[in-house]
């Protein structure tokens, strides 16, 4: 499994990408923003 974090500190944008190498490839991309502030 291959894991890469990329950041944006001006954007304040997280992406989170994992791919496993496989028969049929998996891929799954996490994406977390700080743009928006909690209400509550």
């Amino acid at each position: 499994m291959s894991v890469a974090v990329m950041t944006h500190p001006q954007a304040r944008l997280t992406f989170v990408l994992m791919a496993q190498k496989d028969t049929t490839p998996n891929v799954m991309i996490i994406g977390k923003t700080e743009c928006y502030p909690s209400s509550g």
